[in-house]
């Protein structure tokens, strides 16, 4: 037997020849014999089974046959064995492709190897698992099953730069046999997942930067990059004031128990600051079914304290202002306190109002958590409340909060706490507390640059007329201003600032328009500009700064948008053929408000938005300097593999912007901005104080001014009072934080003493000192105004021992004796006494001088209130009488006017001692509270309170209403309080026409049935008791409608080139009509036998006869009339009209 070499190079070599069977014995070839001597030895084997031969392989046989005359071999006979299962297989080659897939390839087994034919390979990926601990820590997948002819399988879907381990399983009809594993890595690709970093103020010049690696690297450590940019607009000098600023999309979220929890008490306390109508300011809801829920909200620009102790939700508002509303960016206080069932809010300390839940509970339970400012854009409110007013604004509050206190317990004026705000376990969009709020502002969106501003959908849905305007302020040459389109169609808006041109480009249909605004560099220098946007049929306008450029199509339609509005910018996930192709995709940075549509009513953008990103809706800054257009000047300021850096070179107490952008091998990634300050400085150029006045004799009023180089929020001033007559001696200090009054009283100083006082301004940064200083003398005061200290030294010149004094008060002797001192007592208050002394020797004795010494100063014993006398709406006269017990030298008097629980302001301080005052200037209507002081040496005495209530007037500053025509046959119209309304509003009236439509105490009004394109005048009426006065006019129409009626059209030829047209308006134009007249007959191509329509004329004019020429002579016309407006088109009768030859 020899085995066939399975060589590929030599396929015909044999194996070594072996015997593998021997048999022996006696082969006769005759017949088979009955003797028993024949055949005394078996036949040789003649068939024979050979085992322990190799699967699939080829085997030739001979036989070998040996007698005693010799032997012959047989010829070859050739054999395979069948198949058996594989024995092994090489681990496969593993290569990359990309960096989501691998190359995986093998080489075709040897015969001996796979012991058979190979009918299947299969690529098998092994991973490690870690989720589920009762399952294999490996799993195997099959990702391939190849035929035999097959030698590679690209595997994708992978993750970048990770490293994947494979099998090759070969298999025949019998079995299969995996490879050892082989390793492969997926190339790098671009990191994925970069937040924004973290930013962390050091001092007023450095700025720590810190950022967590990308959550998807896909290859090797990146290198990053951290850029840095200027906030557009943005002031270091703006004066900021204390308080928590809220943007309109920050909000904090405090633990559930911040508030008492399972308690029949709430009790919150705040003062607030905002220009917006809507704003949430405090919130907390029971988790489930929202069954209870407390909240503080501004709602239509008035305060609202809700509660529900479940089944009986409770909202209260102060009933006794008027409706007054308090969004006029001034501070309120507001105390909202519920003891049971029962809940009162008061506003300002004057403004009150108390109800009562009405379902019998009392306990408001656990909450979800408390939030400050707002709530999450996610976060579900599943209570469906009945009433405006007791329904939740989802706006976030656009202002400023401060003084906020939580009641803790109930039944102690000891139970309010302040607001732990380092408590907060999530924070959103939030300005640090040493950043304040801005103390000037003015109307309108703030845009920090690379942001935007999404309005809610259907805010703007296009159509075929539409126009949209605002004002906006900017430092930037190039910034997206708005974007819209259709999700389902080719329609969009988009507008931008270019080099120096307002670019304006929209598409309806087929129809493109593409508007070029030219203006210079004059909008980029911080000041505001005026922006018009228009679509009128076929007409596209656009202007800037009375700059306008317009357009018009051959055919009109309607514009469609389904799109939320993007304003200032869009988000990284929009994308639009249109923004690739008209847009640097440049954020606006800067200030936009006054944002109309279609000369209506300025939109609150603030109601409107649904988010915003780098925008702060509660105001913009109001710095009037001027400053030059930039570009896209953001400076790189760390390149490297640290994941943290520090900037340190920064202006002090400014904002900016910084992102972190993380290169690797495989590309790029960029994370979001992030807005940071550098920290406030010391404060410069401090003051001394302004005026010094004496109290007594150990104590002074000191007022002063805010320092004139303040870069940061004022902590506390202090007040210092150095002795000149002891310099050594360290200064009386008194301490006033978060002082809003600039005033302030001075005690511990001593009587009669000479003081140089100074003011020190504190930021957070540190303190500054006035370099200059005020003086002052504190008056003589005694210690007891009831007795005299004499103190006296011995003479001189004694000539002699002295054996004794004698002291005389009005020529009596009070004392004598050998001391130096002596205390008269049982004095008078403020008495004259004459004093004089004698020293004795045994000579005798000598007198001093005479001397008149006074006892101290009192405040007066009482004052009476003062006497008050209405004289108008403006003026209350101020009479008191002088206090019967002076105590003293009477020096001045103050007057303090306050409304009732403010801080009283003192508007009239006189030494000239008279006993009276006219108060001007007041607000008709209004209550006042007048306090009359009278000071002597020894101090003030303050008279009890009176008060009067100036007369109400006529209204003043009556604003204009906003006129919405929802329909071509009605319009809706709304208003606001006057700004002045001097007195209570007993009712509105509504001017239509001249005609009062409506007198009552509401503040709005439906009118219907109205004609379609149609002129009305509109004017509001506001009353109190007092009369009535009027507000300014507004004339506007209502939408247009469809035409309605024939145009009677004539035409006569006037000329062999021309004809004269004239024609009439339809029975009902319902809008601005342009007639375009049709031409139909030969065309300017006299060798063309075909006709033409042309348009030979449009204009706005009818009735009148017209000259039309470009006629072809002796030739026939049909001529009609299409008379349209923006929502459809009437046409006359065709007219023939016969050319003359010519």
């Amino acid at each position: 037997m020899q085995l066939i070499n399975d060589s590929k190079e030599n396929a015909t070599s044999h194996g070594p020849e072996q015997r593998v069977f021997l048999s022996s014995g006696w082969l006769n070839p005759q017949p088979l014999m009955r003797s028993a001597k024949e055949n005394a030895l078996t036949s040789p084997e003649s068939v024979v089974t050979i085992s322990n031969l190799e699967s699939f392989s080829t085997y030739r046989f001979r036989v070998l046959a040996v007698n005693m005359a010799g032997s012959v071999l047989s010829e070859w006979a050739m054999g395979q064995t069948a198949e058996g299962v594989p024995e092994y297989m090489s681990p496969p080659q593993v290569s990359p492709v990309s960096s989501s897939s691998l190359r995986v390839s093998w080489e075709m087994p040897k015969d001996k190897d796979v012991r058979g034919e190979v009918t299947e390979y299969r690529v098998n990926l092994h991973q490690e698992q870690m989720s589920n601990p009762y399952a294999p820590p490996i799993v195997t997948q099959v990702l391939y099953s190849g035929s035999a002819q097959e030698q590679s399988f690209t595997a994708g879907g992978l993750k970048p730069y990770e490293e994947y381990s494979f099998t090759l399983t070969v298999c025949n009809r019998q079995g299969c046999v995996s490879s050892a594993p082989a390793s492969g890595r997926t190339l790098p690709s671009a990191p994925v997942g970069l937040k924004a970093p973290a930013l962390r103020p050091l001092n007023m010049t450095a700025m720590e930067v810190s950022w967590e690696a990308p959550a998807e690297v896909n290859g090797p450590p990146p290198v990053y990059h951290v850029e840095r940019t200027d906030v557009s607009l943005s002031d270091a000098q703006g004066p900021v004031i204390r308080g928590r600023r809220f943007t309109g999309t920050s909000y904090f979220r405090f633990p559930s128990s911040t508030l008492p929890n399972n308690a029949d008490f709430t009790g919150l306390k705040l003062s607030f600051r905002t220009r917006t109508e809507e704003g949430l300011m405090i919130f907390a809801v029971s988790p489930g079914d929202q069954e209870e829920y407390v909240a503080l909200q501004l709602h239509k620009g008035r305060p609202y304290f809700l509660f529900d102790p479940q089944a009986s939700a409770v909202a209260l508002s102060p009933r006794n202002d008027g409706g007054r509303r308090y969004n006029d960016n001034q501070w309120h206080h507001l105390i909202a306190t519920r003891k049971q069932a029962v809940g009162t809010i008061i506003v300002d300390d004057q403004y009150r109002g108390s109800t009562s839940a009405t379902s019998g509970n009392t306990i408001i339970g656990q909450n979800t958590g408390v939030f400050v400012g707002g709530i999450p854009e996610n976060l579900t409110i599943l209570r469906e409340d009945i009433g405006n007013e007791a329904k939740i604004v989802r706006q976030g509050f656009a202002g400023c909060l401060r003084d906020v206190m939580v009641q803790r317990s109930s039944g102690s004026d000891e139970g309010w706490e302040d607001l732990n705000w380092d408590s907060a376990l999530e924070t959103h969009n939030m300005y640090q507390h040493w950043e304040g709020c801005p103390g000037l502002s003015e109307d309108g969106a703030y845009f920090l640059g690379h942001g935007f501003l999404k309005l809610k959908p259907g805010f703007l849905v296009g159509g075929d007329y539409f126009e949209i305007s605002f004002e906006f302020k900017t430092d930037q040459l190039n910034a997206l201003l708005l974007f819209a389109y259709d999700t389902r169609g080719k329609d969009f808006i988009l507008a931008e600032l270019q080099g120096g041109a307002l670019f304006w480009v929209l598409r309806w249909g087929e129809q493109m328009v593409e508007l070029s605004v030219w203006v210079g560099l004059s909008y980029c220098d911080g000041g505001w500009n005026t922006m018009t946007l228009l679509k009128r049929g076929p007409l596209a306008s656009a202007g800037l700064n009375d700059v306008y450029e317009q357009e018009r199509k051959s055919m009109a339609g309607p514009l469609t948008i389904s799109s939320p509005l993007y304003i200032g910018g869009v988000p990284p996930g929009v994308s639009h053929p249109a923004l690739n192709k008209h847009s640097l995709l440049h954020g606006f940075g800067g200030c936009i408000r006054d944002v109309r549509l279609a000369r209506g009513p300025v939109v609150s953008l603030a109601a409107v938005s649904s988010s915003a990103v780098r925008v702060n809706l509660d105001g913009c800054l109001s710095a009037d300097t001027s400053v030059n257009c930039r570009g896209n000047d953001s400076i790189l300021v760390y390149t490297g593999r640290d994941r943290s850096a520090e900037d340190l070179t920064l202006q002090p107490f400014t904002e900016y912007l910084y992102r972190v952008m993380a290169t690797g091998e495989g590309g790029w990634v960029v994370g979001p901005w992030q807005r940071g300050r550098s920290r406030e400085t010391v404060p410069q150029s401090v003051l001394p104080p302004s005026r010094v006045g004496s109290v007594n004799g150990s104590s002074v009023e000191v007022s002063w001014e805010e320092p004139l180089e303040v870069k940061g929020v004022i902590e506390k001033y202090v007040l210092k009072a150095y002795s000149r007559d002891h310099p050594s001696s360290p200064p009386i200090i008194a301490t006033f934080p978060h002082s809003h009054h600039l005033t302030g009283t001075l005690s511990g100083l001593a009587p009669f003493s000479r003081y140089t006082i100074t003011l020190t301004a504190c930021t957070q940064a540190g303190c500054s000192e006035s370099p200059f200083a005020t003086d002052f003398s504190t008056p003589q005061e005694v210690s007891y105004p009831n007795s005299l200290l004499v103190v006296w030294n011995s003479p001189p010149k004694p000539n002699g021992i002295i054996t004794g004094f004698i002291l005389y008060k009005d020529s009596t002797v009070v004392y004598q004796g050998n001391s130096t001192e002596f205390n008269i007592t049982d004095l008078g208050v403020f008495t004259p006494h004459k004093l004089q002394l004698s020293a004795c020797t045994e000579a005798g004795c000598t007198n001093s001088s005479q001397v008149t010494l006074f006892t101290g100063q009192l405040p007066p014993t009482h004052v009476d209130p003062p006497l008050l006398t209405v004289l108008d709406s403006h003026s209350i006269h101020v009479q008191w009488a002088a206090p019967v017990e002076v105590n003293g030298l009477l020096e001045f008097y103050t007057l303090h006017q306050s409304f009732s629980g403010e801080v009283p302001l003192v508007i009239y301080n006189s030494s000239e001692l008279f006993e009276d005052f006219t108060v001007r200037n007041l607000v008709p209507g209004s209550t006042y509270l007048f306090q009359i002081a009278a000071c002597t040496g020894g101090g003030c005495t303050f008279s009890d309170p009176s008060l009067a209530h100036t007369e109400e007037s006529s209204p003043e500053d009556v604003p204009a209403p906003n006129v919405l025509s929802p329909s071509p046959h009605s319009f809706s119209v709304s208003w606001t309080p006057p700004r002045k309304p001097n007195g209570l509003i007993s009712s509105y009236g509504l001017w239509m026409d001249g005609v009062l439509v409506q007198n009552s105490s509401l503040m709005a009004f439906e009118v219907a049935d109205l004609s379609p394109w149609s002129l009305h005048s509109f004017r509001v009426q506001a009353c109190t008791a007092q009369g009535c006065a009027l507000g300014p006019l507004v004339e506007t129409r209502t939408l247009e409608a469809a035409p309605v009626g024939h145009v009677k059209l004539d035409v006569i030829s006037e000329t062999p080139h021309s004809v004269r047209a004239k024609w009439e308006a339809p029975d009902e134009p319902n809008g601005k009509l342009i007639y375009t007249v049709l031409f139909t007959g030969p065309g300017q191509n006299l060798s063309s036998v075909d006709t033409e329509t042309r348009e030979l004329l449009a204009t706005a004019e009818e009735g009148q006869w017209v000259p039309i020429g470009g006629l072809v002579p002796y030739s026939n016309y049909s001529v009609l009339v299409k008379a349209c407006n923006s929502q459809d088109c009437v046409e006359s009768a065709p007219v023939i009209v016969h050319m003359p030859p010519g």
